[in-house]
């Protein structure tokens, strides 16, 4: 049986992932000094739209990164929309996990004070869906770590490459939990 060549792209993410970025899209116009938010929205809805901020944008009906190198902090990026800054390359695994220690120790240090002094229910379930949370963030974090690894591997052994080109419609590298 011959393999179909017109066969569809899938996309790169999910429809609710999708329909977040369409409404940054929607919400956001590229200026000179990067994107900037249109005017006519509430500064309520434009605070939500930024702590939801995929840090990627609808471009020519493609979806492109909206993050520039920070140039006050080498090796990070930051995102034109929101302004969050992340490191562009993996770290080492045990910077992850020292991280997610730090933050299981304080969850549990909350979860305990918040009992202790008669916390509500609601604080008491979002503690517990942290706590189940962490470590399957932690498993999903090591398979995407592990693709980012293989794309840097991938990305240093092309020529004249930019820091997004790895992000390119066809050329990213799936990970599964």
């Amino acid at each position: 049986m011959a393999k179909n060549k017109n066969k569809k792209k899938r996309s790169k993410v999910d429809k609710e992932t999708r329909q977040v970025i369409e409404k940054i899209t929607d919400m956001t116009k590229r200026g000179p000094d990067g994107y900037k938010f249109k005017s006519g929205h509430k500064k309520k809805t434009i605070r939500e739209t930024k702590r939801g901020c995929v840090h990627i944008r609808i471009r020519g009906g493609r979806e492109v990164p909206a993050v520039e190198e920070d140039s006050d902090i080498p090796k990070t990026w930051r995102c034109q929309i929101c302004g969050s800054t992340f490191p562009m390359y993996p770290l080492e695994q045990h910077e992850y996990d020292v991280t997610f220690d730090k933050a299981m120790s304080l969850i549990n240090q909350i979860q305990f004070y918040a009992n202790a002094l008669g916390g509500d229910a609601q604080d008491a379930r979002l503690m517990m869906q942290l706590r189940l949370s962490i470590p399957k963030f932690m498993k999903m974090q090591k398979s995407i770590r592990k693709a980012m690894i293989k794309r840097q591997a991938y990305e240093e052994n092309r020529s004249n490459t930019s820091s997004t080109s790895q992000f390119d419609l066809g050329t990213g590298f799936d990970y599964t939990v």
